[in-house]
């Protein structure tokens, strides 16, 4: 999840000068998402052989969730 890790990291640099040591928990439901007629999954590990690739449906929504979460933590 490159764009989470940008998320993160940025957001440390303001307030510390080192970079950061995290670890993410991040639980999202199964299957398509049923609000949306003929939508995607919500995630798909499948994208690359390795299975270390993620793709996700509303990518910039969860980014956005864990830079809102990592600001309310330091302010």
């Amino acid at each position: 999840m490159p764009k989470v890790s940008k998320a993160i990291n940025e957001i440390y640099k303001q307030f510390h000068s080192m970079f950061p040591v995290y670890v993410l928990d991040i639980t999202l439901p199964t299957g398509k998402n049923i609000a949306i007629p003929n939508s995607l999954e919500i995630y798909d590990v499948n994208v690359t052989p390795d299975k270390k690739t993620l793709f996700f449906e509303n990518e910039v929504e969860i980014v956005n969730f864990v830079r809102v979460c990592i600001i309310y933590w330091y302010t």
